[in-house]
């Protein structure tokens, strides 16, 4: 793999780093990111700040911080403030996950386009809904990078705020500061192809494009061998549903979709109708309302705070007590919340017969791949750039593509791709061209991006209008405006730059 010059070098600094989470109100947010700065060794003594604007909410998120910080003996220095500019001053990284009032917006954003008949896809990053929620989030999150620059100019600023490649766009193009992008979705969709393949020990994999759009370009075994010969063999012998529009992907264009069917259809003007029906509009997020009280065993699943091997151990014990049934159905319930996990069902099942007979090591082989994925990797990133004697990190990022990454986009465009950290340095992999017709494609969404940073930023009706007409999706300008204007209206009390 030919190597491009390094996108971020950090700067040379004394001590430990200064590090701002700004959306700290988010418990899931706050809770997995603590947990992974609390064990890691190179950010021991850290200073930590937590800002939100919700000050019970980031009461609540501070006291955990602190617990988790007195448990691992890690000696982070952690404070809170609903005063941004007051946290940034000095800092070294910034990691951001911001959002209003997400998923009552989100259904809104949801329900209106498919109320006048436009087949939109979990509404998120793309179709009306995606340009809806750019409109809200790009004027926040450029003015947290506003005052990065003012106020801590040498920062390096991780953003998880979606629409991924929307938001990082306008930090590229109306900002000055050094940015990355993470997601998790490349990670989850590994898994749940090993989940497929009933492969336990697990997938690597190299895949570059868009966020939320990108294209498979190599897939093996952790063991060893070629995976993508086995997938295309498997995806042509199953006849349930798995991933109708990844495979669609591949059929189409030679290389297979990612990360899941929802995000990919968003940006294609079939996918409503190759989309299985669970994933489709409303159906995708209704699920989300109901995990406020999820099992025991679904809990302790996703807690960052234990380890893999605690985890196991705990599963291990839990089966031998008899509590096979319960404990297999709070894990399905779970994972049958998300699409990624979908894949999981019947090797779960498999899992589930093996451990009823008194058999445990499939699951415990299961176990430990779901385990070990992660929703958010803002902490491996800084732990590897600030480490000098590790193997470099590799990790899906979202970056410029002034380094041509992707050969055959543009280079103002937003990629994802994987990239090497260590030692100060980030380093994104020449990943040559996409095929043909899935550049075309992606070149669409990244047009869209760019007048949707403008219209969201200069509260330009006509620049929304434009950006909507050009998805892939909406095909009749009347609508277009009939759910633009609904939007507006809808969301007004977020969307101050329009009238």
């Amino acid at each position: 793999m030919n190597m491009a010059a390094p996108y971020y070098v950090t700067k040379q600094r004394k001590g430990s780093p200064k590090i701002v989470l700004i959306g700290a109100g988010s418990a899931q947010f706050t809770f997995l990111t603590v947990c992974d700065i609390t064990r890691s060794f190179a950010l021991g003594g850290s200073e930590l700040i937590l800002v939100d604007i919700e000050e019970e909410k980031l009461g609540m998120v501070t006291d955990l911080a602190m617990r988790l910080n007195e448990k691992f003996k890690a000696e982070l220095k952690i404070k809170k403030t609903t005063d941004r500019r007051q946290a940034l001053e000095g800092a070294d990284f910034v990691i951001s996950a911001v959002e209003v009032d997400r998923m009552n917006r989100w259904k809104m954003d949801c329900e209106i386009p498919l109320k006048h008949g436009i087949k939109q896809v979990v509404g998120e990053c793309g179709g009306p809904g995606g340009i809806s929620h750019s409109l809200r989030v790009i004027p926040m999150v450029v003015e947290i990078c506003e005052d990065i620059q003012k106020l801590c100019p040498d920062a390096l600023f991780i953003n998880y705020t979606n629409p991924m490649v929307r938001v990082c766009y306008a930090v590229e193009h109306y900002t000055d500061v050094n940015f990355i992008g993470l997601c998790c979705g490349f990670d989850g969709h590994l898994m749940a192809l090993a989940g497929f393949l009933a492969y336990p020990e697990g997938l690597r994999g190299r895949a570059a494009g868009l966020n939320h759009f990108s294209w498979i370009k190599e897939l093996q075994f952790k063991s060893g061998g070629d995976a993508y010969p086995v997938l295309k063999e498997k995806m042509l012998k199953v006849k349930d549903y798995f991933q109708p529009v990844c495979k669609e992907m591949y059929h189409r264009f030679g290389l297979y979709g990612s990360p899941s069917d929802g995000h990919i259809a968003e940006f294609i003007s079939d996918g409503y109708d190759i989309c299985h029906p669970e994933e489709r509009g409303y159906n995708w997020i209704k699920p989300y309302f109901a995990m406020v009280d999820m099992e025991e065993a679904a809990l302790f699943m996703f807690r960052g705070e234990f380890s893999s091997q605690e985890k196991i151990r705990w599963f291990s014990d839990q089966l031998e007590k008899g509590r096979i049934p319960g404990l297999m159905g709070s894990v399905l319930t779970v994972l049958s919340h998300s699409n990624y996990f979908k894949p999981f069902y019947p090797t779960l099942r498999k899992a589930a017969s093996l451990a009823a007979k008194g058999d445990f090591s499939f699951f415990k082989k299961l176990l430990r791949l779901v385990s070990s994925y992660k929703e958010g990797r803002a902490v491996e990133l800084i732990d590897a750039l600030l480490s000098t004697d590790k193997e470099p990190l590799e990790l899906m990022v979202n970056v410029s593509n002034q380094g041509r990454y992707v050969s055959n986009l543009p280079q103002n465009a937003v990629v994802e791709v994987p990239a090497l950290i260590s030692n100060g340095k980030i380093q994104p992999l020449d990943m040559k061209d996409l095929p043909g017709g899935a550049a075309t494609l992606c070149e669409t969404q990244i047009e869209i991006a760019k007048i949707n940073a403008e219209a969201a930023l200069s509260g330009s009706r006509q620049l929304a209008l434009q950006a909507m007409l050009l998805d892939p999706i909406v095909d009749s300008h009347d609508i277009a405006e009939k759910v633009l204007d609904e939007l507006l209206w809808t969301h007004a009390d977020l969307l101050p730059r329009f009238n």
